[in-house]
């Protein structure tokens, strides 16, 4: 197993400390979802046949008037030969991929989404794989001024930060329990980000303050917001549209996804793209990219 580990080590660039932890291992079938599966011949069906009648028109009697089962049989071969030289066969899919196993390998004690400085927890919190992922995709550049409107427990921030400079990087929440466990996270992780107490749907702050705007809204049963989350997603899509510079982006997390995708077909202010899906605590919620109109 450990030289399974340095392998892995090597292809996947994951450090593997041996000290620390063993290797873990999971295997699971992968079925083909364009599998044929076989199908058994049909049971010849015959119908009933009529009872012969004489030559006065009387049905005889006594007498079992129907074909033999040889006969029986030889012509409903006879038909369905003469149906397979009618018909031409269907060419079955081709399969996307064939049958096998999925090995799922993990080098650390801990999984990956549970960070060192973590030390402060959130309902609804973000998970810091998703966040890290949403980042890559976004695009990670040093001139970049980004806002994390809802900010929660910090993951967001911290995620980014960890990636490398930017201009700037703020984050602010109405909460001001989640502003202090925030400032917990990121004082665990030994960086120097901005979070403040503010409502994200009034920041007060100069229009096209931003570049990048990261949220991850509140959907579901995660978090329940008075007024219903319809009315706070047309605030919020409203203010960031202000926030947002002219060549800037947006990245928004959510599980509610009629409800997102309705009010953006039904709005003019924003061009919007669906990055991935994912599953978090048992939701899957989307990730999609707006830039401004």
């Amino acid at each position: 197993m450990r030289r399974l580990a340095e392998e892995l080590e090597i292809s996947l660039g994951i450090p593997h400390h041996p000290e620390e932890g063993e290797l873990l291992i999971r295997l699971r079938p992968t079925e083909n979802p364009n599998k044929i599966p076989e199908e058994k011949p049909p049971e010849p069906r015959f119908a009933e046949p009529e009872p012969q009648q004489d030559s006065r028109g009387r049905a005889g009697r006594g007498r079992d008037n129907r074909p033999s089962n040889r006969f029986q049989r030889a012509e409903v071969w006879r038909e369905e030969e003469e149906v397979d030289e009618n018909m031409e066969p269907e060419a079955p899919p081709e399969p996307r991929f064939e049958e096998g196993w999925d090995v799922l390998a993990r080098l650390t004690p801990r999984p990956l989404s549970a960070r060192a400085w973590r030390v402060c927890n959130m309902a609804g919190g973000l998970n810091a794989t998703i966040a890290y992922a949403v980042f890559k995709l976004a695009g990670v550049r040093e001139q970049d001024r980004v806002f994390n409107p809802m900010s929660g427990s910090g993951t967001l921030l911290i995620e980014r930060d960890l990636m490398g400079p930017s201009t700037a990087l703020v984050g602010v929440d109405i909460n001001p329990d989640a502003v202090r466990c925030a400032q917990q996270n990121i004082e665990a992780a030994g960086r120097t980000i901005e979070v403040a107490r503010v409502d994200a749907l009034e920041t007060g702050l100069p229009p096209r303050s931003f570049d990048l705007i990261v949220a991850d809204l509140p959907w579901g049963d995660a978090i329940t917001v008075r007024g219903g989350n319809e009315a706070l997603y047309l605030a919020f899509l409203k203010e960031m549209h202000r926030l947002c510079s002219r060549q800037g982006r947006m990245v928004v997390l959510t599980h509610e996804l009629k409800l997102f995708e309705r009010l953006m077909a039904e709005q003019d202010r924003w061009h919007v793209h669906e990055l991935f899906q994912v599953y978090s605590g048992g939701h899957h919620p989307k990730a999609y990219l707006l830039s401004r109109k």
